[in-house]
């Protein structure tokens, strides 16, 4: 719904409200005849506010029977919508609880149907699922976890571990890649894919990227005026949902002003799901990234929403190619060509290719041979923690000749 306000505008979102109201309305009628016992309508209608409405509907006789109405709700909502030239394709994550099973209390009772609701989404949306009491203990632990986040934020529980990036032509450490980790003080390190999806759903990944933004911006200062980063780089990762690009401008735009460190020791790494989200923000906001000289990568190329007109679309200087193509190298001689002609199409767009998750002199042999840029993976080093890094710089442990 945020997507088609954000292309389509405001007004055109409120149609589309409407049309789903109309919708609800016309299958709660047909509902109505099968259900009630009497005379009196059997089902309410609200809106919660965005895009989130609630029903209320009573004399069912069976738990199949509301199944069979919300599998008519989702039918109907997901009915396309015709808007002059534009076709608007819609989806219903529906969460249900039942009276008095799931509760007496109109609140708890609208509380797990919510609950139920995220439980949909996480199962691919577009479904309905009734609540169940289990799904109270993973509400709170996610509530919790949410809790655990926000503190690890205020009391500086986040530290950044930093994988090398190298030039394939001479193994020269080109850069670094800044990954989160979290010191759990009683969990101890949290890997990343532990918190991170969860942080993304609930929408504290902003205040984390912020986070990383700062903190990674002044290591990278601090080792330019050490004399240990020239010509190098620092990538960082920009992920969520729902990325306000105008926003982030404004944010890595004040992290450099306050750090002192030149746009050309900056690459951000996205998704092509992140920019697709926002697409006309993320070009506005990513060119001018690039004009000022901040490097801008596509981040996992190769999965989920990836297609080439994307390269010619948003404005790029980098392409990483996603690790699970690295991985098949030994596996299929088709990841090879497929390789090869990844490599060979973001040449023809002017782009550098870097190659994650480097971990066999096999891999490395390949994309040496199809003209990989630069090389990241197990294979050179694994995350390591700054002042880690800080000595290998100090003792040269990074030069051509170390591996």
């Amino acid at each position: 719904f945020k997507r088609i306000n954000d292309t389509l505008g405001h007004p055109v979102g409120d149609k589309v409200l409407i049309t789903v109201a109309e919708r609800l309305k016309g299958v709660l009628r047909q509902s109505d005849v099968v259900a009630r016992a009497s005379e009196q309508p059997t089902s309410i209608i609200s809106r919660l506010g965005g895009d989130e409405f609630t029903v209320l509907s009573a004399n069912f006789t069976s738990l199949d029977h509301i199944a069979t109405l919300t599998e008519r709700i989702i039918q109907a909502i997901e009915q396309p919508i015709i808007w002059q030239d534009q076709t608007i394709a819609l989806s219903a994550s529906i969460g249900i609880s039942v009276y008095p099973d799931d509760s007496s209390d109109l609140d708890t009772l609208l509380k797990n149907a919510d609950t139920a609701m995220y439980e949909a989404k996480e199962k691919g949306r577009n479904n309905f699922q009734f609540f169940q009491h289990q799904m109270n203990d993973a509400a709170n632990a996610r509530f919790q976890l949410a809790n655990s986040l926000r503190r690890a934020l205020t009391h500086n529980e986040f530290e950044l571990y930093y994988q090398p990036q190298f030039r394939n032509l001479d193994k020269q450490l080109s850069g670094v890649e800044a990954l989160i980790r979290w010191q759990d003080p009683v969990k101890g390190l949290v890997p990343p894919n532990h918190f991170l999806p969860f942080a993304e759903e609930s929408g504290l990944i902003h205040a984390i990227n912020d986070w990383v933004i700062t903190t990674a911006c002044t290591q990278a200062q601090r080792w330019v005026e050490a004399g240990l980063f020239t010509g190098r780089r620092m990538a960082i990762n920009i992920s969520g949902q729902n990325v306000n690009f105008k926003r982030l401008s404004r944010r890595i735009l004040e992290v450099l002003e306050q750090t002192g460190l030149a746009p050309q020791h900056l690459e951000l790494e996205l998704t092509e799901r992140v920019m697709m989200e926002n697409t006309d923000d993320a070009v506005e906001s990513l060119q001018h990234f690039k004009e000022m000289g901040i490097a801008i990568a596509i981040d996992d190329f190769g999965t989920g929403y990836s297609a080439l007109s994307h390269l010619q679309l948003f404005p790029l200087t980098t392409l990483k190619i996603d690790k699970s193509f690295v991985q098949n190298i030994s596996k299929n001689n088709n990841s090879i060509a497929l390789l090869h002609s990844i490599v060979g199409i973001a040449k023809s767009f002017d782009l550098k290719v870097i190659a994650e998750g480097v971990e066999t002199e096999e891999q490395l042999k390949v994309l040496d041979a199809i003209s990989c840029d630069e090389l990241q993976g197990y294979l050179f080093s694994r995350p390591i923690p700054g002042k880690q890094l800080e000595q290998g710089l100090l003792s040269g442990l990074f030069s051509p000749h170390s591996r």
